[in-house]
């Protein structure tokens, strides 16, 4: 099968969308990606320097790209990953109708209700949610093929490391949070001023916290392989999730996991769907509450290694990319095209 896989692909994003691919590759399927903000065409790159992905030239320009790269990888499948920031109607129809290829949206940041993505979620032949609270909201709107995908890590690129003694002085924490600053995070993680004098923040934007927490912020960049040696590098890898989070769970406490790093987060269905609380992950639910509770392990942090332990073990039976892409893959080879008789 040949999988199109159009997404964002910008240093500052994820590199899931490059685990997933391999993970297809690893099937036997050929796959492309097509990035919708690097290597650009001439006049989409103007565009989105200038304006984004709201940028009319952009706009216009992406898609005669993606026409063009489609019909000439013509792809079986298109899967959309991360969001549909891009992409017009009648691309997809292009797509689907034109080139006749099952077209996927893996929905991670819940933008399915504005402009040109509302009119797109129709056209979809498979819709994947990160969180499972939109899925009974997008079927009920009429969309047939509708299931939860919770995120995944890698076991190659994530996993336990014999660090080095330049990383273990670098990066070595009691507490580290990775991820971009926003305002209700700067309030929960203030709450351990005092626990620690060892808490390093990574991301952008927390220069706006003020201190204590902004004297925490670490200035350099965190992706792919260095995630992996800060989550092993630190006694408890703080995850607070984005607003956009209802039910849902991202990625990042799937990598610390499988990094066999301990992973400290609110709960919520899907997180308790898919690891068993206290044995496999920690929780807290208040600014008080993860106070107390990074408190209490930092002071018995040998009961650390057992949930380290089991979360890797349950992320690699049942939460890698290679579950995810079987899913994926599942829905594309049985689940008819619509239009085809």
């Amino acid at each position: 099968m040949r999988v199109l896989i159009i997404t964002a692909t910008n240093i500052r994003t994820s590199d899931a969308p490059f685990l997933l691919a391999a993970a297809f590759e690893r099937t036997g399927q050929s796959v492309t990606i097509l990035s919708i903000d690097d290597e650009l065409p001439a006049p989409a790159e103007v565009g989105y320097r200038v304006g984004g992905f709201d940028d009319p030239v952009y706009r216009r320009a992406f898609q005669r790209h993606v026409r063009k790269a489609a019909a000439s990888v013509h792809p079986d499948a298109v899967l959309v990953y991360g969001s549909n920031w891009s992409l017009e109607p009648d691309t997809l129809q292009f797509l689907r109708y034109q080139l006749r290829a099952q077209a996927a949206l893996w929905e991670i940041n819940q933008r399915i209700f504005q402009g040109a993505q509302a009119r797109c979620m129709p056209l979809y032949d498979h819709v994947f949610c990160l969180d499972s609270y939109y899925v009974p909201v997008l079927r009920a709107g009429g969309l047939a093929c509708v299931e939860h995908l919770c995120a995944a890590a890698d076991p190659e690129e994530h996993r336990p490391l014999e660090l080095s003694d330049v990383d273990r002085e670098r990066y070595e924490a009691d507490v580290s949070f990775v991820g971009t600053h926003h305002p209700e995070r700067a309030t929960l993680l203030s709450a351990l001023s005092d626990v620690s004098d060892r808490i390093k923040i990574y991301g952008y934007g927390w220069d706006r916290a003020g201190p204590p927490v902004s004297d925490w912020v670490r200035a350099e960049p965190v992706y792919g392989w260095k995630k992996t040696v800060i989550y092993g590098a630190s006694l408890l890898s703080v995850h607070i999730r984005g607003p956009h989070m209802l039910h849902g769970e991202n990625f990042r406490v799937f990598e610390v996991a499988a990094c066999a790093g301990v992973p400290l987060a609110r709960s919520t269905p899907d997180l308790l769907a898919c690891f068993d609380r206290d044995t496999e992950v920690l929780l807290f639910e208040s600014a008080g509450d993860l106070r107390s509770t990074v408190k209490d392990y930092l002071e018995r942090p040998e009961l650390l290694s057992s949930v380290a332990e089991a979360a890797r073990k349950r992320v690699l039976r049942d939460h890698t990319y290679d579950h995810r892409a079987a899913v994926i893959l599942d829905h594309f080879e049985h689940c008819r095209h619509r239009g085809q008789s």
